[in-house]
């Protein structure tokens, strides 16, 4: 940053040109963000973020527009968030809310950063309120923006994060079939959402949690449909949803981290395990063929091949039980 600066220190007139130099200051701290994602270790990770937000804290600084002054503050949020600092982005959160116009995407995308701040610091029910309450407001930004293409596709890609985040808060309340509803209605609107696959991912494992195992294999079934369908996440340019927030980040941390081909030959392994557990032999040596045959050398391979083989013998073993009550009912009937 001071480099940056330095060498426009002697150009900087007018407050255009303050603009352009604190995009090209935002633009380098996306470079970095995007590669935080990648970063092997944490300290990596770390010292990224750090980067950024020293860029970002002095783009922030600079003597420009209100407008470009929210853009600074929210991509800062979004840092705090990835560091952890849930006071500072409700602090961020709320500084872009009173300057922002009410209703707009930069509002909208602050009140979203406040309710995850909310969740990450315990506050269940107002981080459920307000997404909710958000909700609301993104469907009539949605229907205001119809002739703006660019403004439609950011508002339907927050609404999409919205009703995943919103399906995770009901989850942690134990409202499991709202959670459900929320991540089934990020499904239907949008299934070519960066969430999409996730939302069928979570929607299988909280109706399985349910017993309710046909419902269950039927969203693993549409999770593999979405992630053979997805492209890997791509960082947005606004910040604001590159990395989970650090509260779920344990729990989402394997799944947040595979890519849709992953996530794919995931749901075909735990739908072969549903099928195999309830005693549906014949599907789950489907199911099992298929991730053998598919993914030679995946994680879960060799697990794949014992669960075939178990099949196999469990569709054997019914058969030959099937055969000799058969056997019995027609010697009883015999004797009878």
């Amino acid at each position: 940053a001071e480099l940056i600066l330095r060498a426009e220190a002697t150009t900087l007139r007018g407050n255009e040109r303050r603009i352009a130099l604190g995009d090209e200051l935002i633009n380098a701290a996306e470079g970095l963000m995007a590669r935080v994602m990648t970063s092997p270790t944490d300290e990596a990770r770390q010292q990224l973020q750090s980067g950024a937000r020293l860029l970002l804290t002095e783009a922030h600084k600079l003597e420009t527009s209100a407008e470009f002054r929210q853009r600074t503050a929210l991509a800062l949020a979004k840092l705090v968030l990835a560091q952890g600092d849930w006071s500072g982005l409700a602090e961020w959160a709320e500084a872009v809310q009173e300057g922002a116009e009410p209703g707009s995407l930069l509002a909208l995308e602050a009140a979203v950063a406040a309710s995850r701040a909310a969740f990450a610091k315990g506050q269940i029910i107002d981080a459920r309120r307000g997404l909710m309450d958000i909700e609301g407001s993104l469907q009539r930004a949605l229907k205001e923006a119809r002739s703006d293409s660019e403004l439609s596709a950011a508002l339907y890609e927050l609404q999409g994060h919205a009703l995943f985040f919103l399906g995770t808060v009901w989850r942690q309340e134990g409202q499991l079939l709202f959670a459900i509803d929320a991540w089934d209605r990020l499904i239907k609107a949008q299934p070519g959402h960066s969430k999409a696959d996730r939302a069928a991912v979570a929607s299988a494992e909280t109706y399985a949690s349910l017993s309710r195992y046909d419902d269950a294999i039927a969203a693993w079934q549409r999770a593999e449909a979405l992630a053979r369908s997805a492209s890997p996440a791509e960082p947005t340019g606004r910040l604001v949803f590159m990395e989970e927030i650090q509260a779920l980040r344990q729990r989402e941390e394997r799944e947040t981290r595979l890519d849709p081909a992953a996530r794919q030959r995931e749901a075909v392994f735990r739908r072969a395990q549903l099928q195999a557990m309830l005693g549906r032999h014949d599907d789950a040596i489907a199911s099992f063929a298929e991730y053998v045959a598919s993914y030679p050398g995946a994680e879960d391979w060799n697990a794949a091949q014992e669960g075939l083989v178990t099949a196999h013998f469990g569709r054997a073993a019914g058969r030959l039980n099937a055969s000799r009550d058969a056997s019995l009912t027609d010697l009883e009937a015999a004797e009878a």
